[in-house]
């Protein structure tokens, strides 16, 4: 797993998604999707 994320990208992240659907992520989903995320923009 890359720890190069900062904080700021993390908190864009969660601010960009729906809280409730990142709670029910466990931790490897919520890797891949933010992967996923970073890869398209």
């Amino acid at each position: 797993m890359n720890g190069a994320y900062t904080l700021a990208e993390l908190t864009l992240f969660i601010s960009n998604m729906e809280y409730e659907k990142l709670i029910i992520l466990n931790a490897k989903d919520a890797y891949h999707v933010f992967k996923s995320v970073r890869e398209m923009q």
